[in-house]
């Protein structure tokens, strides 16, 4: 026994400087040997009660024991922790979303496990290892699931690239949650935040252009109707009042995107819509005033007493007349606001 208690402290799993997957094999191997002293020890003891002798104390066994067991309970959560973290990383990316919950779990509770390991389990090259890979996964898996999000694009996995200078495949099939660890996000961490904020802010962006504000404008129509004795379309009409508070309304939100830094990949649609609706809104505003001197000079230059008296204007304001009927009847046949204007 006083060989093996020697040899256990000059060549064993506690010896330092040793790297814990040779210490993991070496507390196999020393496990094996203490069962076979045990069992010796057991046997010895059994004997001693048995003729009434007095029980031998075997103080290096019991701390070795107490050693062995302490090790133990070190190196399984290690190989615990090890294996478990092995299989996330063989995880498929397109499924990462319906492990996130279980991994997130699963490394919190292992963090809680490495807490309750002996106080001074701390000292052994593998409960650094260990604790430093629970760690590093708590704080890898918030940014994974940021990148798992599907307001991540092809764009910010190409700045995720550049930022790391690492190959990522994320658009092949048998893309794993390894590969994307092998990037070394950690060393860009506030920059992944960063990238998924903006893709965020990118998708309200994408969102509010295609299901607010396209939207509207695509159902939107501007009535023309008939005017006085006349009995086909050629005034507008409605509620023109709503249809301008409304481009109003949308041109400050196109405004607002436009002043936030991560508008870049819809600057030009932004831009589009915003050029659009300002010159759809002062079309709108010229049709309106020109309307208005129409309604109050037709019946006027429509009579034959003033025409007769003023035959220049009349002339002139029958040009007019013609063509802001060709305007309201191409209106009228477009029928959406946006198209006709």
């Amino acid at each position: 026994m006083k060989d093996f208690r020697q040899k256990f402290e000059e060549d064993g799993p506690m010896k330092e400087n040793i790297e814990p997957s040779e210490a993991l094999d070496k507390l196999k191997d020393f496990k094996e040997q203490f069962n076979v002293h045990n069992r010796k020890y057991l046997s010895y003891y059994q004997g001693e009660t048995l003729f009434g002798l007095p029980h031998t104390k075997y103080d290096a066994l019991v701390k070795t024991k107490g050693e062995l067991d302490k090790l133990d309970k070190l190196y399984s959560l290690y190989m615990k922790v090890t294996e478990q973290i092995k299989k996330w990383k063989e995880q498929p990316w397109d499924g990462i979303n319906a492990e996130m919950e279980r991994m997130t779990e699963g490394i919190e509770q292992f963090g809680k496990d490495c807490k309750r390991l002996p106080g001074d389990a701390k000292f052994y090259p593998a409960y650094r290892e260990l604790k430093q890979e629970i760690e590093d996964m708590e704080t890898l898996l918030p940014l994974v699931e940021l990148l798992a999000d599907e307001c991540i694009k092809p764009r910010h996995w190409d700045e995720l690239m550049q930022l790391t200078g690492k190959e990522i495949p994320y658009d092949s099939e048998t893309f794993t949650l390894h590969q994307l660890l092998e990037a070394q996000l950690l060393s860009v961490k506030e920059d992944i935040e960063d990238i998924a904020d903006s893709a965020q802010k990118q998708a309200k962006i994408q969102k509010t252009l295609e299901e607010e504000i396209d939207a509207t404008w695509e159902v939107m129509e501007l009535e023309i109707k008939p005017y006085s004795t006349y009995d086909y379309p050629c005034t507008i009409g409605g509620s023109v009042t709503e249809l301008q508070e409304k481009l109003e309304e949308h041109t400050t939100t196109l405004q607002g995107m436009l002043a936030q830094r991560c508008v870049e990949p819809f600057r030009a649609e932004v831009e589009q819509r915003q050029n659009t609706f300002m010159s759809v809104a002062d079309t709108l505003e010229k049709w309106l005033k020109v309307m208005s001197y129409w309604q109050s000079l037709v019946s006027v230059f429509m009579s034959g007493d003033i025409s007769k008296q003023m035959p220049n204007e009349s002339k002139i304001f029958r040009n007019v007349d013609s063509q802001w009927k060709k305007i309201m009847e191409r209106a009228h046949e477009q029928k959406n606001f946006i198209q006709c204007c």
